[in-house]
């Protein structure tokens, strides 16, 4: 069952024009940044199969990001590196790459929902939605737009570590991921500090 326009029709019906969407992808990973994507849909335009960006097949949600690009009515992205990381922390780090993602938007939306996340930005309210990439569909696109570009930029570092196979698992703990590191090392792109564990 895809993401419903429920929510955003309440809300533009109370009379909020710019109602961002917003969700983080990568925080997971072992390797890699937290990306975060936002997005702000024309009110009262829908687009309808949008869903949790994890649940949707590549050519799915490649297909469905180019639609979200075209049709949306602003979209912003934001990062936080590893070094960020680890230095503030994963969570911190997340909505450190949310507020980014949300100052880059052209104009500053007046209502955010987001997938669980309590984001305090600008006193603007915002609802967490427990699932809410799953359920409320301009977080589900913020989701799709978000994972679409960091897996492209997994796509990129693992030309410059070929070893890793970040192309195909993204930076994430797979056995495959796993084996690489025990055999070469962590690399500049591995959250080392929390991804020690299974190495003991």
């Amino acid at each position: 069952m895809s993401a419903g326009w429920q929510e955003e029709r309440r809300l533009w019906r109370e009379g909020y024009q710019y109602v961002a969407g917003l969700d983080e992808v990568g925080y997971g990973a072992w390797a890699g940044p937290v990306v975060a994507g936002v997005v702000i849909w024309p009110k009262n335009i829908v687009v309808y199969k949008l869903d949790d960006s994890k649940k949707l097949k590549f050519d799915d949600r490649e297909r469905l990001a180019k639609k979200i690009k075209s049709q949306a009515f602003a979209i912003a992205i934001g990062e936080a590196s590893v070094e960020e990381i680890t230095d503030l922390g994963l969570g911190v780090a997340r909505d450190l790459a949310m507020v980014r993602a949300l100052e880059r938007l052209p104009v500053i939306p007046d209502y955010i929902i987001t997938d669980a996340v309590k984001l305090s930005w600008r006193d603007k309210p915002c609802l967490a939605v427990i699932k809410g990439d799953a359920k409320i569909a301009t977080v589900a696109a913020a989701s799709i737009v978000a994972k679409v570009y960091r897996d492209n930029l997994m796509k990129q570092l693992s030309l410059i570590y070929r070893r890793y196979g970040f192309a195909k698992h993204k930076g994430y703990g797979t056995k495959y991921h796993q084996e690489m590191i025990l055999k070469y090392g962590f690399t500049g792109q591995h959250r080392a500090n929390y991804n020690l564990k299974f190495l003991n």
